[in-house]
């Protein structure tokens, strides 16, 4: 069977993982990728306009031939992929299914879409899998853990199987898929677990962790042996400068990260960044992740105020612990950028303020502020309908994976304020404290929310960013390309 991924934007290491486990048992696969270049940090329209690439997708779709179109779906990727799911469905009668995310929290949502054959739930390495043998035999199988289908107008929905304990047993990721479309270049990106031990309350986790109630454990890890051979085969194979472990919270068993430390720094010796979470900062794991080359994290603050931070985000750590984890983090010596989420329910102009203020106090070398997009059946979703926050027009635009957290808020209230906050703040930051009385009075015009992209993150990840950002843009032009001139290309 031939498969065809599609994604957007970024590199997915689910579909890398998903490939790989079908190339291993016989079949083909690859990949339609569009940048979204209109759509990183900022959205414009003459970007997309000049780097619009459906046409270049459906020449590969028609010269791939595939048997399945499978599509791995994050919320705000959804309209996207009902674009062109349209438009692939004008052209071909090829099934396509859509996993990731998305799908998972908000299954009916999905799979209602006319152009949308099936959907995959949860994990999904052997569940496609077990539908591409079942396709593959003409035998087609409806009871598939993990697979809803639609059927002579009915959704036959299938119930999950059960969480992958044992990580090392999956092959090395497919990178290839999306290394000749530039979609990581300099850096390498890898998870060493699955799973979140927290449970705030604007993240899918809690929901996660739901759905899988009755699988324990919940967060699991692969062993660092099985992480440091996938590096040494990486670093052979695509020269990588730096690495991110992308991690909901790197290095959470001190145990594991001991023995990381020491043979990272033997083996791999790159520097890396990772993200960490501030009640899981002790001295003695800082130390680690210094010794092994650790050059960045990112954290989340979310909120500054602790009533905000606690009752609202779920987030229970107080003032004081946050400031003792963040004066650790500075006696390190890493770099370090902060996360935070504004415009949430309740918040007050003077919460927000707090958020500033403790930021001020900490210095991080770069802040990213974004504006609350309440995700589908999140607790904080639900909250924010409980208060009258969210009308029935909001909750549409939150299924349908419209609008964003880089877009006006969608909560009723007058945000104003919110969004000169999202673009200023992380330019005031860097600038003396007498000038904050004017964080308000400048015009949230475009050209200042290009400019403070500069200050989102350490000085270090920007440049990384950028030219990962452009290098993409150049090899997919470059790839599409190729393509019409029916050459074969592979980096």
């Amino acid at each position: 069977m031939k498969i065809l991924f599609a994604h957007r934007n970024c590199e997915s290491l689910g579909i890398e993982y998903i490939s790989s486990i079908l190339k291993q048992n016989g079949h083909k696969t690859d990949l339609i990728f569009d940048p979204g270049a209109g759509d990183i940090e900022f959205k414009s329209k003459l970007i997309t306009r000049v780097f619009k690439y459906d046409d270049k997708i459906l020449q590969k779709i028609k010269r791939f031939s595939p048997d399945l179109i499978a599509f791995s779906s994050m919320t705000n990727m959804f309209p996207w992929i009902r674009h062109l799911t349209k438009l692939i469905k004008q052209s071909f009668e090829i099934p396509i299914i859509v996993g990731g995310i998305h799908p998972t929290i908000a299954p009916e949502e999905t799979i209602n879409y006319d152009y949308i054959d099936m959907i995959c739930r949860g994990e999904g390495e052997f569940a496609m899998l077990d539908l591409i043998d079942s396709l593959d035999s003409r035998r087609e199988q409806y009871e598939i853990k993990n697979i809803w289908f639609k059927k002579d107008h009915k959704i036959i929905k299938n119930p999950l199987r059960p969480l992958l304990n044992d990580l090392d047993s999956l092959p090395l990721p497919d990178k290839d898929l999306f290394f000749k479309y530039g979609a990581f270049s300099i850096r390498y990106y890898i998870m060493t677990s699955r799973g979140c031990p927290y449970n705030c309350s604007y993240c899918h986790n809690h929901q996660l962790r739901e759905i899988y109630a009755n699988d324990k454990p919940y967060v699991r890890f692969r062993s660092v042996d099985n992480v440091i051979n996938e590096l040494k085969w990486a670093l052979e194979r695509y020269k990588f400068k730096k690495v991110y472990f992308y991690d909901d919270v790197f290095g959470m068993n001190l145990k594991w990260l001991q023995d990381f430390s020491q043979k990272y720094k033997k083996e791999i010796n790159k520097p890396y960044k990772c993200l960490l979470y501030p009640q899981n900062i002790t001295k003695e794991k800082l130390s680690l992740l210094k010794n092994s080359k650790c050059k960045e994290i990112d954290i989340g603050l979310e909120s500054g105020n602790q009533r905000v931070r606690k009752d609202i985000l779920n987030r229970n750590i107080s003032d004081k612990e946050m400031l003792k984890s963040f004066s650790l983090l500075k006696e390190s010596g890493i770099q370090f950028s902060t996360l935070n989420i504004i415009g949430v329910p309740t918040e007050t102009l003077d919460d927000l303020m707090d958020t500033f203020h403790m930021n001020y106090k900490i210095h991080p070398k770069g802040a990213l502020f974004t504006i609350l997009y309440p995700f589908p059946k999140t607790k904080i979703y639900d909250l924010c309908f409980e208060l009258g926050e969210l009308n029935e027009n909001g909750i549409k635009i939150i299924h349908k994976g419209l609008s964003s957290y880089r877009d006006r808020p969608i909560l009723k209230r007058n945000f104003d304020y919110v969004i000169k906050f999202n673009i200023f703040a992380p330019i005031f930051l860097k600038l003396p404290k007498s000038l904050n009385k004017y964080l308000f009075r400048l015009p949230p015009i475009k050209f200042f929310r290009i400019i403070s992209i500069i200050f989102l993150t350490t000085p270090k990840n920007v440049r990384t960013k950028l030219f990962e950002f452009i290098l993409m843009l150049l090899r997919t032009s470059d790839y599409y390309k190729k393509m019409e001139k029916k050459q074969e290309y592979y980096y």
